[in-house]
């Protein structure tokens, strides 16, 4: 990078010729810098991109290793069958199996196998969900599932061209009182009283009724664009369905620590 010229005397100076111009200098030169310029640039961003690429691995594998932490705990409090224990054994000789200044090669290959583990315990906790109907969160999803055909997404929700927040036509029995009560139609005391208390008590759920008495409903396609992340833990890694839809959501109520009673 520096060429270095000595001068009979130890000392840096210039010779000039009779034009003025440099004819022979002593000391230092940058010259060999400045020819190199272009390639130590090159050089810079190669490892400028290399740190960046540690970082993200290292961003990577700390959230990896959060959501895998999380998973077996939450498993563990709410009793799931399954090997909890030995996962977790996986999980720490994977960790400090980890050199303290470890190569890029070390840290991708250490990335992998967290995924990988990671994706076991997400299709365990999936296979429970679709299979074990004796915890509450298993009977949570049932009560939320339609009895119509699960793959036939047209069947069970709206066009996605309606309007978000678009009503729905209203249950026969609620469309007969309230055409009754439009008619000028009076019927027992008690019954009105008893109607009109099961008005109120449903008026007071929030976002289930509206004034008109119908329920606000939103297509399966609105609710993935608003939250696409949800995608990641559906079966397989998709959501083609509301059955899909639930069993994910349990799985990142598992991951948030989220206790049963307070989801449902």
């Amino acid at each position: 990078l520096l060429l270095r010229k000595d001068s009979p005397n130890g000392k840096r100076y210039v010779r000039r010729d009779r034009a003025g111009e440099v004819d022979e200098a002593f000391g230092f030169s940058l010259a060999p810098l400045l020819a190199r310029a272009e390639e130590i640039e090159q050089l810079a961003a190669v490892v400028m991109a290399e740190r960046l690429h540690v970082k993200r691995l290292r961003e990577r594998i700390t959230l990896c290793r959060r959501d895998i932490a999380k998973l077996i705990e939450a498993a563990v409090e709410e009793d799931i069958p399954g090997d909890w224990q030995g996962l977790y054994s996986e999980f720490r000789d994977l960790i400090e199996g980890l050199p303290r200044s470890p190569t890029t090669a070390q840290l991708e290959l250490l990335l992998d196998e967290l995924t990988v583990l990671r994706t076991n315990i997400l299709n365990q906790l999936e296979i429970q969900v679709k299979s074990t109907k004796q915890r509450g969160n298993a009977d949570y999803i049932e009560r939320h599932i339609q009895n119509s055909n699960p793959e036939s997404i047209s069947e069970l929700e709206p066009s996605f061209e309606t309007k978000q927040g678009a009503i729905a036509e209203p249950d026969n029995d609620r469309g007969s009182v309230t055409a009754a009560k439009g008619r000028g139609e009076t019927g027992h005391p008690f019954e009105q009283k008893e109607e009109e208390q099961k008005e109120e008590e449903q008026s007071r759920r929030p976002g289930v009724r509206n004034d008109g008495g119908g329920l606000k409903s939103f297509p399966l396609g609105l609710v993935l664009q608003a939250c696409p992340e949800i995608l990641a833990y559906g079966p397989d890694g998709a959501i083609r369905n509301w059955r899909d839809l639930m069993a994910a959501a349990v799985i990142v109520r598992s991951m948030l620590g989220v206790s049963p009673s307070a989801y449902e």
